[in-house]
């Protein structure tokens, strides 16, 4: 599973669900994996996310190829594994 938040559409409000979710996630030692995207005029936004295995924020444009490949990086499918 992973957790896709576009931000264009949510705007701040969206961020901050994403990163409380992340946090607790984190908190609870639970599997977690998300998408955060912005867009450029949101970029200096991704400052208070911490990017790595389980969390990419990508800036638009984005691709459905791009957002695929992010996702299937982090959540690897039995077929993939």
């Amino acid at each position: 599973d992973c957790v896709i938040v576009d931000c264009e559409t949510t705007a701040k409000p969206g961020l901050d669900a994403f990163i409380e979710m992340a946090n607790v996630a984190k908190n609870r030692r639970l599997a977690w994996t998300g998408v955060v995207m912005l867009t450029p005029e949101q970029s200096e936004w991704s400052g208070r996310l911490t990017q790595g295995e389980n969390l990419t924020v990508l800036v638009k444009p984005v691709t459905m190829r791009q957002l695929r490949e992010h996702v299937k990086r982090m959540v690897p499918t039995d077929v993939d594994r």
